[in-house]
């Protein structure tokens, strides 16, 4: 089963998510009746896969444990290591920056120039056909959270 994630911005911010990056991310209109309803009438609605167009699994979910870089610094010190060695060591051990992490990253910025997006993960390619319950959290939560939230929900995030 594949997911589909969804992004709604006022109107006159359509353009920041159009303006993705193609070779990353492809953004196109929302062609969803059923996705588009749980959205304000007025906001501009859109479908963001990978670049290929087939999902937005990789975009939905991350599948990587977070790094944590204070934790990894620790167990070397604990082994006697310099501060010079460590940071060497951290640093080649540093995950690189995901297309999930992009996402996410976009995210907080149009967020930030908008002052609330919506979000909305479906599953598969059925048409919705319900109204999915809402949530609010603000930038900073989504960002913590590492931009994970609940499937068929539509998320509305806030600069608060």
């Amino acid at each position: 089963m594949c997911y589909f994630v969804h992004i709604a911005v006022p109107q006159e911010h359509g353009g920041q998510v159009r303006a993705w990056p193609s070779d990353d991310l492809l953004v196109s209109d929302c062609r969803s009746e059923g996705v588009i309803s749980q959205f304000p009438r007025s906001w501009s609605a859109f479908t963001v896969t990978d670049p290929s167009g087939h999902c937005s699994c990789d975009l939905y979910a991350a599948s990587c444990k977070r790094f944590d870089e204070q934790r990894e610094r620790a167990r070397y010190r604990v082994k006697g290591w310099s501060e010079a060695k460590i940071s060497r060591a951290v640093a080649a051990r540093r995950p690189k920056e995901t297309r999930y992490d992009r996402f996410v990253r976009r995210v907080g910025e149009v967020t930030l120039a908008c002052n609330e997006v919506q979000l909305c993960a479906t599953d598969g390619h059925k048409d919705v056909q319900v109204t999915f319950p809402r949530m609010s959290m603000d930038r900073l939560a989504y960002l913590a959270a590492d931009g994970t939230f609940p499937t068929e929900r539509v998320v509305c995030i806030q600069c608060r």
